[in-house]
């Protein structure tokens, strides 16, 4: 449950002319796309949606609107002055003293961070903290790549915003 380039074995995408992703969501199939984010030459990936018997093909193009997606989220969130972090009390996507390392050091920048915790996020219900600037997910990684198509305000992954300067120059 990841989707940063070095989370793949670099040989098991690149040297195929395609991916054949069969599953229901679309993270995964995102993942793959965003592990080639720096390639030269792009793999497609063919999803196969077997409960809605549907395929459908990702390719350099997508890479790109993820790419201009993530980079303009980024440039907000380092912008931010208010930040927002979710942690879920969800099993194996708890990560509290991360969001707390976090703060801490948006604190020492001058800016404030609330912790916001809770078994589920709906981004209707973020959106009644309307002083919250952008929010950075520590949980499941598919909520920043996926899931931020419903929320107004920007959203990054923790990792990401934990070093800002690293992810802008990986998604140039």
């Amino acid at each position: 449950c990841d989707c940063y380039p070095e989370c793949f074995e670099e040989d098991t995408i690149s040297d195929s002319d395609a991916v054949l992703y069969i599953g229901d969501g679309e993270f995964h199939p995102y993942a793959l796309i965003f592990a080639q984010l720096n390639k030269q030459v792009v793999s497609p990936i063919v999803h196969f949606n077997p409960h809605s018997n549907k395929m459908s093909v990702l390719d350099v193009f997508d890479i790109e609107k993820q790419r201009t997606r993530m980079s303009v989220n980024m440039k907000k969130y380092v912008n931010a002055d208010v930040i927002g972090i979710f942690v879920s009390s969800k099993s194996g996507q708890y990560f509290f003293n991360l969001a707390e390392q976090l703060r801490n050091r948006l604190f020492d920048k001058g800016k404030k961070a609330y912790i916001f915790v809770g078994d589920n996020f709906n981004f209707q219900e973020l959106e009644n903290f309307n002083f919250i600037q952008a929010w950075v997910n520590t949980s499941c990684p598919r909520i920043a790549m996926n899931d931020v198509m419903n929320s107004v305000k920007p959203v990054v992954n923790v990792r990401d915003a934990l070093d800002p300067e690293t992810a802008l120059e990986r998604l140039r």
